[in-house]
């Protein structure tokens, strides 16, 4: 599980080809579909923070994604549960 919002793109893209879940903590609509949608393209699970720029538009990853609400480390440790047991 790589959490890595901080790296610079090259090194993003070299650790997201090895994750095993992808885990988006951005908050703005359209930096979460950018990295869900690169997520998508790894063929990784993703837990993302809800977002109306994701519900408008489905789901790219084929059934892999999983929303939570904004600030709720209840929902955000049962996504992650549920990811990793399956």
């Amino acid at each position: 599980l790589y959490v890595v919002p901080g790296l610079p793109e090259r090194e993003r893209a070299a650790l997201e080809q090895d994750a095993a879940v992808s885990l988006v903590t951005a908050r703005s609509g359209g930096w979460v579909a950018r990295d869900v949608g690169r997520a998508a393209l790894a063929r990784v699970p993703v837990i993302a923070c809800d977002s109306p720029a994701l519900t408008g538009t489905g789901d790219p990853t084929g059934g892999n994604l999983l929303l939570v609400p904004p600030d709720d480390p209840v929902a955000l440790a049962d996504a992650l549960e549920r990811t990793l047991r399956n």
